[in-house]
């Protein structure tokens, strides 16, 4: 994205002449097989999981039950399903009728018609709740439409004393429990209050009121629910010594500001008929398991667990555990899983535990099972994978190097490494083996240091930058400076790295550097393209010899360009970008893909020539749906089709892998294309509504779909030949993408709301 030189109204206008890439280049993901320790996976490249929330859903209403996971980093929703094999497998063409969810997720049937409907926060004009009632297509898949309340507001409201209403409060942080707490048949919510410390529980009197379980009645039934208080000082709650009573150790104007987030999970823990509670604190790693002494209707606990489950492995999970009550294994019975809920910092890895219900439903037992289900079955490495292309074995095949940020470790120590990733596939069928985990010993310089003095963030990225004919190892990492590893093994020779050499020339770009090699002018020796965390490139032009390189490492001064292309990875707002080039040589031109911090891929060419000239953008985001954050590619042609491939790390330290329609020579294969003269969209921005006209150039219908910048589903008709009007009143202002399909021939455009 470029606007630093521009003004927001200029932006706007531009990306309205912008020919969108996304139109014409199509990403299809694949998985090739990936083992680890000698077990494969068929979900290896299932992009990672950091923050998981999961729940059961039968997508394609075939009777099974699948697993719906919002990972809270990067808000990406994703689909589990089982293969034939028993395994689960990620197929995320099930959410294409899915609406964008951000922060949280809970997934539940609120009118008994057996096919589920959604929770998630709401945040403007206030924090709250957003449900989507959930139908299934003609094609048996979820779509799901947003449910509009009282004054026509999208938030979920309760009647407050006197009349009128207000909406029921959850902060962006909390994860509440939705769930029929007073056994009366409909679903109540349970969220801590907005000052924190105390927790309220609203009540649905939709059945009271003889509507059955169809309708979001709430009044506010306790402020203080079971009488527990929560002082996010100590694992162990405050509980009320007598039923009806409040526990609290301090004044009400001393627990403003104590509550920094929790997570709520209501069951029948010990088999009596009424809802125990499960908490976790943003401040510590445990589960606290509280015990309703109560009954339904007066909810008391009286007794409590700190380090749940005592009896078996207790949770932990440090920060911010949540649990979640779910049949994983599809024998009747719901079992736990407790995986952590922050946005940040929190357990990546070893970070979904199982526990198997060994009891029964009414009175589980939860055993732990496993402590990276689904986790363990994919490439994943904490947060920040940065995948990175090299033949180490010089056998034709590409394998795959893939950095990391850090896995998650206490008191600010660093475990950043290198993981390589051979390729035991074929020519023409790539799998890969996991025959590293340390790969160049990167540890040596991450761990076993003092607290902040190890280096991590690695981005790697290998070319010959000695001119002898093999793939030399240049590392960037997060105070913005260069490892380097001479290759010595000579062409056609598996890999022979020397010592690493830290500082390479004394280029510091000041944080978050990943390098790219790349003979960018073309004068036969290898330049630097680095990306950083402000979102720009610096161009370090070599002005050595080819057995020689030499770089200045000052990138203000001439002929190395500070600001290459006026590239900016930033969003408007925002003061960080964290750029990551992939420059692709299609012979006559260069092109730049460019991964950034907030979750998109863009597109630039005008590059050859231009090198103190502003780059032409293509696209904002060839992604049509949500990929995540702090986006890395890599583009390779792995299975020899004559098109690219891409793999791409993101923030959860996964890594995805996705086939293209772009030619070796840069082209794109258009002919499923919707011819560009076949139809017109106006107003273009647009505030209220949107004319759609399509020529007799199209023969037959046109399936329509309207898609959000996270990729989700927000409306889908069938239109003929003529003007349609689409009403888009009820949208934020933002990108927005039309997506055409007529007999196997389809075409997206961008469009902006104002």
């Amino acid at each position: 994205m470029k606007f630093s030189t521009i003004s927001v109204l200029t932006l706007l206008f531009s990306l309205l002449s912008v020919n969108l890439f996304a139109q014409t280049i199509q990403l299809e993901r694949q998985y090739p097989t990936v083992t680890k320790n000698g077990v494969s996976s068929v979900i290896g490249f299932g992009s990672g999981l950091n923050s998981p929330q999961i729940s059961t859903v039968d997508f394609n209403r075939d009777g099974q039950q699948d697993l719906f996971v919002f990972d809270r980093v990067g808000n990406t929703p994703m689909a589990f399903r089982k293969n034939l094999s028993g395994n689960w497998r990620l197929d995320q063409k099930l959410l294409a009728g899915f609406p964008e969810i951000n922060n949280w997720a809970v997934i539940r049937d609120y009118d008994g018609d057996d096919i589920p409907d959604i929770f998630t926060f709401n945040q403007l004009p206030a924090s709250g709740i957003r449900v989507y009632k959930g139908r299934y297509s003609n094609d048996n898949l979820l779509e799901f439409d947003s449910l509009t309340f009282s004054g026509d507001t999208r938030m979920l409201l309760f009647t407050v004393p006197g009349g009128g209403t207000s909406q029921i409060f959850v902060s962006n942080i909390d994860l509440p429990d939705i769930n029929d707490v007073d056994c009366d048949g409909d679903l109540d919510v349970v969220t801590f209050n907005i000052s924190g410390g105390q927790i309220e529980f609203y009540r649905n009197r939709s059945v009271e009121l003889g509507h059955g379980r169809d309708s979001l009645l709430f009044q506010l039934a306790d402020n203080c629910f079971g009488g527990i208080f929560e002082s996010g000082i100590s694992e162990v709650l405050d509980l009320a010594e007598t039923q009806g009573e409040c526990a609290s150790d301090f004044g009400p104007g001393d627990f403003e500001n104590r509550h920094v987030g929790s997570t709520l999970l209501t069951l029948d823990e010990d088999g009596d008929g009424d809802k125990d509670l499960i908490l976790g604190d943003l401040s510590f790693g445990n589960l606290n398991m509280s015990t309703n002494g109560g009954d339904c209707e007066s909810i008391w606990m009286n007794e409590q667990e700190p380090f749940f489950p005592s009896y078996d492995t207790s949770v932990d999970l440090p920060l911010f555990p949540a649990a979640f009550h779910l049949d994983i294994d599809a024998d009747g019975i719901r079992d736990l899983i407790a995986a952590p809920n922050t946005a940040a910092n929190g357990m990546d890895f070893n970070n979904v535990w199982f526990y198997r219900n060994t009891g029964t439903d009414a009175n589980p037992t939860f055993r732990l099972q496993q402590e990276d289900f689904l986790v363990g079955d994919m490439i994943d490495l904490g947060s920040r994978a940065k995948p990175a292309l090299l033949d180490y074995n010089a056998d034709g095949l590409m394998d795959l190097v893939v950095g990391n940020f850090t896995f998650f470790k206490l008191v600010g120590l660093r475990d950043s490494r290198l993981h390589l990733y051979e390729n035991t596939g074929t020519a023409t069928s790539p799998a890969f083996t996991l025959v590293d985990d340390d790969f160049l010993s990167m540890t040596q310089f991450s761990l076993d240091l003092p607290p902040g003095a190890g280096a991590l963030d690695f981005a790697p990225t290998f070319g010959d930058l000695d001119g002898d004919g093999d793939m030399d190892a240049l590392i960037g990492e997060g105070t913005g400076r260069l490892f380097y590893f001479e290759n010595t093994a000579g062409p056609g020779a598996l890999v022979s790295f020397g010592p690493g050499q830290f500082g390479y020339m004394n280029i510091d770009i000041g944080a978050s550097a990943a390098p790219q090699i790349v003979d960018l002018n073309r004068d036969e020796l290898p330049d630097l393209v680095v990306g950083e965390k402000g979102g720009a490139f610096r161009y370090f032009q070599n002005v050595g010899t080819a057995e020689e390189p030499f770089f200045n490492e000052d990138f203000t001064v001439a002929p190395n360009v500070p600001f290459l292309g006026d590239v900016d990875g930033r969003i408007i707002g925002q003061s960080t970008g964290h750029s990551i080039p992939f420059i692709l040589d299609f012979g006559d031109r260069y092109e730049l893909f460019m991964g950034t911090e907030h979750g998109t891929l863009e597109h630039y060419n005008n590059i050859d020539g231009n090198l103190n000239g502003d780059f032409n953008i293509i696209s904002e985001n060839i992604f049509t749906h949500p990929e995540g954050n702090f986006l890395h590619p890599a583009f390779y042609d792995w299975d020899n089709d004559g098109f690219l491939e891409v793999v791409v790390g993101n923030e959860r330290g996964g890594v995805s892998y996705y086939s293209t329609n772009i030619a070796l020579d840069g082209t794109v294969n258009t002919d499923n294309l919707l011819p560009e003269m076949a139809l017109s969209i106006y107003p273009n921005p647009a505030t209220d509504q949107v004319t759609i006209s399509l020529s007799d150039e199209v023969e037959g219908e046109v399936a329509f779909q309207l898609i959000s910048s996270q990729g989700q589903l927000l409306r889908q008709q069938v239109l003929g030949v003529g003007t349609a009007q689409i009403d888009v009143t009820d949208l934020p202002s933002g990108i927005y993408f039309l997506r055409f399909r007529s007999n196997g021939i389809q075409r997206t455009e961008k469009l902006i709301i104002q």
